[in-house]
């Protein structure tokens, strides 16, 4: 009996403990976050900077510095931006249409043509072009 009541209160005394220090590591991980969030000026320049995206903008100057190797990267960058964005354009319709084309009465198939654009037909149309020597 005696040990019996001595292993209950070590077992309440553990629970308490645990609530403890759940509470201590709640307090440190969510009231810290708090400050994590607050802006101050280092992250707030960061979060307000102009960028630099495909080699264009006002911060591609100060992300280069004097390392000439980034700034021909950049300058590369720029002059394919159009053929990047054109090969993005392509890979999500390629990627998202056809399905769409397919799950329709009666089903269509999404061509690309040689521009780049693309076109949209259904089976007897798209045979009629291929037997055409079209497609």
């Amino acid at each position: 009996s005696i040990k019996a009541s001595t292993k209950s209160m070590d077992d309440s005394a553990s629970t308490v403990d645990r609530r403890i220090f759940g509470s201590i590591i709640a307090s440190a991980l969510f009231g810290g976050s708090a400050t994590l969030l607050r802006p101050n000026d280092a992250n707030a320049a960061i979060l307000s900077s102009e960028g630099c995206a495909s080699g264009e903008g006002a911060a591609c100057d100060e992300l280069a510095g004097d390392n000439e190797f980034i700034k021909s990267l950049q300058k590369k960058s720029a002059a394919k931006k159009e053929q990047y964005l054109q090969e993005a354009r392509n890979a999500y319709n390629n990627k998202n249409y056809p399905d769409y084309f397919a799950s329709l009465n009666p089903p269509k198939f999404l061509v690309k043509k040689k521009d780049g654009s693309f076109n949209v037909y259904t089976q007897s149309e798209l045979d009629a072009l291929v037997q055409a020597g079209k497609i």
